[in-house]
């Protein structure tokens, strides 16, 4: 279990409570993580699906349009875009599905304490939820950056490649 300054707080901030308003808009974010959070598993299933069949999927492109190309570029057999290439876009859409999972459920999970907290005005529920709240948010940003970070790569890698053949 996650060891946090919030556990050895001082209990002045135990005496926190919320207010009606608060529990208005706790019970409104509840509703729309949970919507957020479907739409997250859905959309994770899809990534996964069009990752295994990733080599089909390419394959029927090229059948509807991209056979002139095929017949043009002399690929023989491996379809216009290649197998390799099916293979890298499979490997990537199940990494990314799987990856997709995780936000999901932490969202999912937030949802579903925060209700249970609020029908049962349970502060420990309420802090669970907030947890995986805090995962969520955690998860995003440890993403952002890496991704950041990806582009920042790219950026380098392009200029450098671009002197390289100046």
């Amino acid at each position: 279990m996650e060891n946090t300054n919030a556990d050895n707080a001082s209990s002045a901030l135990y005496d926190i409570a919320v207010t009606e308003a608060g529990t208005f808009y706790l019970r409104e974010a509840a509703k729309w993580a949970k919507f957020l959070s479907i739409l997250g598993f859905i959309g994770s299933a899809f990534a996964i699906i069009m990752g295994l069949f990733a080599g089909s999927i390419m394959s029927a492109l090229t059948m509807f349009g991209a056979g002139a190309f095929e017949e043009a570029s002399g690929l023989d057999g491996a379809g216009a875009f290649g197998t390799g290439v099916a293979i890298i876009f499979g490997i990537v859409f199940v990494l990314v599905g799987v990856l997709y999972i995780f936000p999901s459920l932490y969202l999912y999970r937030f949802s579903e304490k925060t209700r249970i907290a609020l029908a049962t005005m349970d502060s420990r529920t309420l802090t669970e939820a907030l947890k995986n709240q805090k995962s969520f948010f955690k998860f995003w940003g440890v993403y952002a950056a890496i991704v950041i970070g990806l582009y920042l790569l790219n950026i380098v890698v392009s200029i450098l490649s671009l002197a390289a053949f100046a």
